[in-house]
């Protein structure tokens, strides 16, 4: 985006003046760091994911989860759902070659099953239950 500041390619109709574009940095999201709290959380899915045969890892990732906003409030993780690919992209080229993101209807049921359980083992662990029962 900070590459687009300066003069513009689009010009006025009536004198041919080129556009000056602005670019300002209002706020930035930054992934958040590594810590206990969610290192802690993450167990409780590793724990559902060996359980159901499914591999779970920690991945870092960018700046661009809502998590980013709550991690230093409560304990977060993200990327618990459907799998699929060409995240939050909405284009499709004209020859075919950048497709739009799409989700594997086959991970529903796996994720769906590895996040109860991962839950059900939080709750247990937390005293959660009881008070919910």
């Amino acid at each position: 985006m900070l590459a687009l500041a300066g003069p513009g390619e689009v010009r006025s109709l009536t004198d041919g003046y080129p556009c000056q574009v602005n670019v300002e940095i209002l706020s930035e999201s930054r992934p958040w760091p590594r810590n206990a709290k969610t290192d802690r959380l993450m167990g409780f899915w590793r724990q559902a994911g060996n359980q159901l045969s499914l591999p779970i890892d920690a991945e870092a990732r960018g700046g661009l989860s809502d998590g980013n906003l709550i991690w230093d409030v409560v304990p977060t993780i993200d990327g618990l759902g459907p799998s699929g690919g060409n995240g939050h992209c909405s284009e499709r080229s004209p020859d075919g070659s950048k497709l739009p993101e799409y989700v594997r209807l086959s991970s529903f049921v796996p994720k769906s099953a590895l996040n109860a359980l991962a839950i059900l083992k939080l709750f247990a662990e937390t005293g959660v239950a009881e008070t919910i029962s």
